[in-house]
């Protein structure tokens, strides 16, 4: 899951941990500005996930791979 905020490491740590202890894999893409692309992407990935707004089978295993890693 991809994160912005704070560089401080222990206010990233701390957001980290919530986001590793939902089940995701936390990665951190910069400070708290980029937070409104992310936004925007997670939008287009709700939408994808619905039936009927053009939702598909395979959208809702959709996740973010860097490096090919899952």
């Amino acid at each position: 899951m991809l994160i912005a905020g704070d560089p401080d490491p222990s206010y990233r740590a701390t957001a980290e941990a919530v986001v590793a202890a939902v089940g995701f894999k936390p990665f951190y893409v910069g400070p708290i500005r980029y937070s409104r692309n992310l936004e925007a992407m997670a939008e287009l990935w709700i939408h994808m996930a619905i039936p009927g707004l053009g939702g598909r089978d395979t959208s809702r295993n959709f996740w973010f791979s860097i490096g090919g890693d899952p």
